[in-house]
């Protein structure tokens, strides 16, 4: 993906904004078996918020077991890996206070 790509989130009246290049950090902690295309960002797209919660919590603390997180910065300097975990906090937050809105995820 370019530089220039970003993913757009939308739960509720919220919005959420960060740059694909995060892909790499989100494919490898974000899963949900249940789901044809199971893994990334995307697998949220549809879910409310009570669904999308427990697959944020568990990205979440997925990320939480690598020991350098870091590595998933990308070289053009666009995004890290700090902000795409805030990100994804940023959301559960959102997913949390409106449980019963659809998770919109554009990029």
């Amino acid at each position: 993906r370019s530089s220039n790509m970003s993913y757009d989130v939308y739960i509720g009246k919220h919005s959420h904004n960060y740059t694909s290049n995060m892909s790499g950090l989100f494919n490898e902690i974000i899963h949900d078996e249940d789901k044809e295309f199971n893994e990334g960002l995307h697998v949220l797209h549809g879910l409310n918020g009570c669904q999308a919660l427990p697959i944020l919590k568990e990205a979440l603390q997925q990320a939480h077991y690598h020991d350098h997180i870091e590595e998933f910065d990308p070289t053009n300097g666009w995004g890290t890996a700090h902000g795409g975990l805030m990100f994804l906090a940023r959301i559960a937050i959102d997913c949390a206070m409106n449980p019963y809105e659809t998770v919109k995820v554009h990029y």
